[in-house]
This record gives structure tokens, sequence and C-alpha cells, in this order.
């Protein structure tokens, strides 16, 4: 089996990255090295595979770290700020210009984010329940559409939600207006993919994800109120390529920080 990796944008993608190619080593010793078909020396089919992880756009170091809520809620702003500036669509051309050209056939994402806003409403942040629904940028659907953009080429066939967080933030950066500063709420789900490569002969299933136990997940008082817990996990599936046997292919996201 061949792994193609990039370069990861954070420390987080250092984890993830070596994170997702253990699991996808648990493949069995029969798949080899390249391309596609037979590897022509009694070891199988070739499978290539790929983990990359697409970086959620921002730092939330200000936001876990502010210690009163009118800097919470102007660290959400920044943060918002700098998802925009981060350019996902243009990263997402990047991207899968890479994916085509590469043509894995399996690829395991890392914070393939999804940004939504809402109304202003504290009690979302406050009782951790988020209700923000209106989607600004859904990272996966971007990287989607670029890669079928001529052909339809990948698809994905699992989808694993993580850390799902909505808190109130200073949109305009200005303190001055709205309440304490927060013109409305945005609202951050984090989560993993898997893609396959269509018309390459794969069979899926059983495709499962899981969350790994907040009660050693990285977790933080924010603003001096509210105790957020960071939610890492996983997704993984079984899968036939080709003549390949059935074996085990997933992607994890593990966290960077520890408290």
């Amino acid at each position: 089996m061949r792994f193609l990796t990039a370069r990861p944008s954070t420390a987080a993608a250092v984890a993830a990255t070596a994170a997702a190619l253990t699991f996808a080593a648990a493949a069995p010793a029969t798949a080899a090295t390249a391309g596609g078909g037979d590897s022509g020396d009694g070891r199988g089919e070739t499978v290539t595979v790929m983990t990359r992880n697409i970086f959620l756009g921002a730092d939330l170091g200000p936001a876990l770290g502010a210690t009163g809520t009118p800097e919470f809620i102007a660290a959400n702003g920044a943060i918002f700020a700098q998802m925009q500036a981060s350019n996902m669509p243009v990263r997402a051309k990047g991207l899968a210009d890479e994916i085509r050209k590469r043509k894995p056939d399996l690829v395991g994402l890392q914070e393939a984010a999804l940004w939504r806003t809402g109304p202003l409403d504290i009690s979302a942040a406050l009782e951790q329940q988020p209700v923000a629904t209106e989607v600004y940028q859904d990272f996966l659907c971007l990287l989607l559409q670029r890669l079928n953009r001529k052909t339809k080429t990948y698809k994905a066939v699992v989808v694993a939600n993580e850390f799902d967080f909505e808190a109130p933030a200073d949109f305009d950066l200005d303190p001055s207006t709205g309440t304490l500063g927060a013109d409305g709420n945005g609202r951050l789900t984090m989560r993993d993919a898997i893609l396959i490569r269509r018309g390459a002969g794969i069979k899926v299933r059983k495709a499962k994800t899981g969350q790994f136990d907040p009660g050693i997940s990285y977790s933080a008082k924010v603003g001096g109120v509210v105790d957020v817990t960071v939610v890492r996990g996983w997704a993984r599936i079984d899968v036939k390529v080709r003549n390949s046997p059935w074996f085990r292919f997933g992607t994890v996201h593990l966290e960077a920080f520890d408290d």
C-alpha cells in the first residue's frame, strides 16, 4: 500500500496524519504500492491512499484561553475573521488539484470544518446547545465541489462529527456595537471524513464513527464561565479495492495540546 501524505498546517495535523497512517496500516500485507491493478509479483492488489488535514482555518487558542466575557467575544470575532482570511475556497482548489493528480483510491480527511452563523443567543454557549443553522462555509462541500467540478471523481462515504461549539462573536470587530460587542453567534463543527475514488472498483461496508472519551480530552473554562471539552474522534470503513481482500481504513484526529 502506498501512503501519500501532505504537509500539515498545524501541530494538530502532525498527530492526525501519523494517526491516520497508523490506522490505515492495519490493512493486510497483500496491498502493494502504486497506481492500480495487480502488482504482478504475487502480493495482490495495489491500493493508494492519502491523508490530509484540511485545517479548520483559524487558531482557537485565544478563545479557549479567554478569562472574561468581553475577551471571549472579541476572540471569537477574530477567529471568524481569521477563518475568512484563510480562504478555504482557494485552498480547496489546490487540494482538489493535488488529489486529482495523485488519484488515491482512498482519502482520509481531518478538520473538515463546518462553519455556521445565527442570531445572538448567549444561552447556546452557556448551555452548550448549538442552534445556529445558516451555513457560512462547509469545507467538505467546497472540496467535493472542486473535485467533481468537471466529472464526478470522488465522494464521501462517512463523515464523523466531533467538536461542536457555538458562541457569541464580535463579527464587525467593533466592541462598541451589539451586546458586549457581540453581533451574532458563530458555530464551528469539526469533522473527519473518508473519500473514495469513483469508478475505481471500490466497495464499502460497515462505515463507523466514534469519539474519544471526554474524560481524557482537552478541556478549558472559556470566558471564565463555560467549561468546554474539545472532542476528537475517528471514522473508519471496511473496504475492498478492485481485487484486494477486504481491509479496514480509517482516519483519526488526535489532540495536539495537553492540559
